[in-house]
């Protein structure tokens, strides 16, 4: 074979091999790419919305009284809650009756404050992390409030782009422990993240006419039917989507 031909071959042989080399290494940074987009932790959308449903059923509110139920719900799950809406439909019977010898005195209705309120995982420019057992560290509050005195009103809490940290309770699979512990209410909320409060403001049963004296109305009975929305997320679903939301907050 003359030098020649000997030359041509190693030429074209060196140009195959610097093909296949670059063929394999672009395999291996195309293949490297996907195994890292395998990596990627999904985003709390991702994950399915549920709910669970609580009830208050005659719950005495007296005049200038307010009670609290802390929203909790047991758990043996390793995952974390984030509420992202609470629905709240409240009514309640102002029948306090004036006495049959005093016509001219009526019934002033009752009026009533339903609120809803939370600690979001995002604040006013501001976020934190946290576990299952602490709330999130932040400076703003969601509250939903309503005031009537018609005899019901509700609340609708919608918290889908900046669900609350819920604290579960306990190792039961229901949320029959959770109801039986607050169905009464509380003088003050507990440490849950997530509490309803009903303030009453009796109206007295008084004269139409000119008269000292008054009839107190001491309160009412209230019932509640409540819907609880929530996501069941992993703790490091949780920590990404707050660090990658605190970072689009302040710009970073």
């Amino acid at each position: 074979m003359k030098r020649r031909d000997k030359k041509k071959i190693m030429i074209i042989g060196g140009a195959v091999s610097l093909v296949l080399l670059i063929t394999m290494a672009s395999v291996a940074i195309f293949s490297g790419k996907s195994e890292l987009e395998e990596e990627k932790i999904p985003g709390l959308e991702e994950f399915g919305e549920d709910f669970f449903d609580l009830s208050v059923v005659n719950v005495m509110v007296e005049d200038e009284q307010t009670l609290y139920w802390d929203i909790s719900v047991p758990s043996n799950s390793t995952d974390i809650i984030v509420i992202t809406g609470v629905q709240i439909l409240m009514t309640w019977s102002d029948d306090e009756n004036p006495p049959a010898f005093r016509p001219t005195y009526a019934n002033t209705p009752d009026t009533f404050i339903l609120s809803v309120e939370g600690i979001p995982l995002l604040g006013n420019g501001g976020g934190g992390e946290g576990d299952n057992s602490t709330n999130v560290t932040t400076t703003g509050v969601i509250r939903i409030a309503s005031i009537s005195n018609m005899g019901n009103t509700r609340v609708n809490l919608d918290a889908l782009n900046n669900p609350i940290l819920l604290k579960t309770t306990g190792n039961g699979s229901s949320n029959t422990t959770a109801q039986s512990e607050w169905e009464e209410g509380a003088s003050e909320p507990g440490d849950t993240g997530l509490f309803i409060n009903v303030t009453c403001i009796a109206g007295d049963i008084v004269s139409n006419r000119p008269a000292l004296l008054m009839y107190t109305d001491n309160g009412d009975e209230v019932t509640m039917t409540i819907k609880v929305f929530y996501k069941s997320i992993p703790q490091e679903v949780l920590d990404n989507w707050i660090e990658l939301n605190s970072r689009a907050e302040t710009g970073g």
